[in-house]
């Protein structure tokens, strides 16, 4: 059987890889990774590049199958950056997901519309910086030890800037690490009540810099891929944090925690008692007293409460 190919009557041309259902992943004559989706013969809309991701529309492309060839319009999405191919490849199958060529072929303002939020969540890379790397790292801690991974990309809210890191199964986990054995900040708000009645607690990790026996923020992200099956939500979430796979070369540090992490409920944990009126969004540094801190069977089963367990 001959392999399947793309070919537009002018090049570039594709191998096709895989079918996504009805758009087709393939790669390019110089090797980049792309998304080919046959479309209607309606008006495109501009052509554009945006976070490394280009959108381009092509007429009169045959496609060529193991079981027959048809010919189409495509809208094809090609990556321009190799650092974001395991991005590219989710931002690929969500795109497919959404359109569903298979059912119905989609217009060119369909597709563009099915990629405009990754081009937002790819437009809002930054470099983390360091205190941002070591806080994301101990999210990426707490995600890796709960038992249910998609429930625990499902409770991990950090990413939206909420008062509480994660959130469910009735209880909400501020996580903090730091290379200060319990001292952390902490907002007014994150103390007061920040989700009403549910149970609220702040998982404490004291953490240092190991660079021979530490673990990076790149690979525990890897260490996720590998234990979900669908990492869409994962992958929009990293973005959202500011990290960009693109950017994984500046995060080389290598940390690990120098004791078991404390888990302390969120009434023990200091606060501001008052303040000037018209003073707000207070943030200070915490330090908790470490006869606060729950009992090493009671702090894992709060952090198993977030996958219902």
């Amino acid at each position: 059987m001959s392999e399947p190919t793309l070919r537009a009557n002018a090049p570039p041309s594709y191998r096709i890889v895989e079918d996504l259902d009805g758009s087709y992943l393939a790669t390019s004559e110089t090797g980049r990774h792309a998304l080919l989706v046959p479309i209607t013969d309606s008006r495109p809309p501009a052509e554009r590049a945006t976070g490394d991701v280009v959108l381009s529309f092509q007429s009169a492309v045959r496609f060529a199958l193991p079981n027959g060839t048809f010919e189409s319009n495509a809208a094809v999405v090609e990556c321009a950056n190799e650092d974001l191919v395991e991005t590219f490849r989710v931002l690929a199958i969500d795109v497919s997901h959404r359109v569903n060529a298979r059912r119905l072929r989609p217009t060119p303002q369909e597709v563009s519309q099915a990629l405009a939020r990754w081009e937002e969540l790819l437009r809002a890379k930054r470099s983390l910086s360091r205190d941002e790397e070591i806080g994301l790292w101990g999210e990426m801690w707490l995600l890796l030890q709960l038992p249910d991974p998609r429930l625990a990309v499902a409770a991990w809210r950090g990413p939206h800037a909420e008062w509480v890191d994660f959130v469910g199964g009735g209880v909400g986990i501020e996580c903090k690490a730091s290379r200060r054995r319990l001292e952390h900040f902490v907002s007014q708000e994150q103390v007061t009540r920040p989700l009403g009645d549910l149970d609220v607690c702040l998982l404490s990790m004291w953490v240092d810099f190991d660079a021979t026996g530490g673990t990076t923020l790149n690979e525990m992200v890897s260490t996720m891929d590998q234990r979900l099956i669908d990492r869409r939500d994962f992958e929009e979430k990293l973005l959202e944090t500011g990290y960009s796979r693109a950017d994984a070369h500046r995060y080389k540090v290598r940390l690990r925690l120098l004791e078991p992490p404390l888990v302390f409920p969120i009434q023990a944990v200091p606060r501001v008692v008052s303040a000037e009126p018209g003073v707000s969004n207070i943030r200070f540094m915490a330090s908790l007293e470490e006869t606060k801190a729950l009992s090493p069977t009671a702090g894992l089963a709060v952090m198993m409460r977030l996958c219902g367990v």
